[in-house]
């Protein structure tokens, strides 16, 4: 089963593999930007403009959807659920992160800034923001978050739809960021990082994906090529 988002309120969902796509209704017209589940049941989408923004939940696998939120200011760009109840989402355009602890009843600001934010990813108590020219850490479940002092900017791209992560870590410590010149790699939580200059260059976009077993992916793709590497010792 597979459930995917797309522009136009657009929401398809197969159990076939991917031979049958139907058609799921979203109630809305913006484009859909993210689509995350807490677990086979209970999932939500967002999504917007830069004027509106709006997110979905759905109580049934992905079959029926319904707005939970649809007077946020800006388009929702990324979305990170811990459970069932505990759900982060985050606005591109307004540096505001958002939590919720009720399954999206009711929302708290727990990160302003002025800075375009692209991406999260929560581990736990700790976690990490990624916005268009900083690193944000959390280590009490965001409910406060440090300015980390690094030497690399993340790069200002393309991000304004981008739903997959730059941003991926394995445990609290141990992460990769893909959006800087060369994959950026750390062991403690970005206190030190180096560059894997092996992965090569610049991109025009890149991805990373390690699972539990310690095998894991990087794509990589520019203009007419996409490279795809393989890494089975944790990166």
């Amino acid at each position: 089963t597979v459930i995917v988002c797309g522009d136009s309120g657009t929401i398809l969902k197969t159990i076939n593999s991917g031979i049958n796509w139907e058609n799921k209704i979203s109630g809305t017209d913006y484009n859909l930007n993210v689509i995350k589940f807490a677990n086979k049941n209970i999932g939500y989408i967002g999504g917007g403009n830069i004027n509106n923004g709006i997110l979905l939940k759905t109580i049934d696998g992905g079959e029926t959807w319904s707005p939970i939120l649809t007077d946020s200011i800006h388009s929702i760009i990324d979305i990170f659920v811990i459970d069932a109840d505990t759900v982060y989402f985050l606005q591109y355009w307004s540096g505001k992160l958002m939590k919720s602890i009720d399954g999206g009843n009711t929302w708290n600001k727990t990160l302003i800034t002025d800075e375009y934010i692209f991406n999260i990813f929560m581990i736990d108590s700790v976690g990490y923001i990624v916005t268009n020219n900083a690193f944000y850490k959390t280590v009490n479940y965001a409910n406060s978050w440090k300015k980390l002092e690094i030497n690399f900017s993340p790069r200002y791209l393309h991000n304004l739809t981008l739903s997959s992560s730059c941003i991926f870590f394995t445990n609290v410590d141990t992460g990769f960021y893909t959006d800087s010149q060369y994959p950026i790699r750390t062991i403690d939580g970005f206190s030190n990082y180096f560059e894997n200059e092996t992965w090569g260059g610049m991109s025009v976009h890149a991805r990373m994906k390690i699972l539990p077993n310690h095998i894991g992916y990087f794509i990589k793709s520019m203009v007419d090529i996409c490279i795809i590497f393989k890494t089975i010792d944790n990166g």
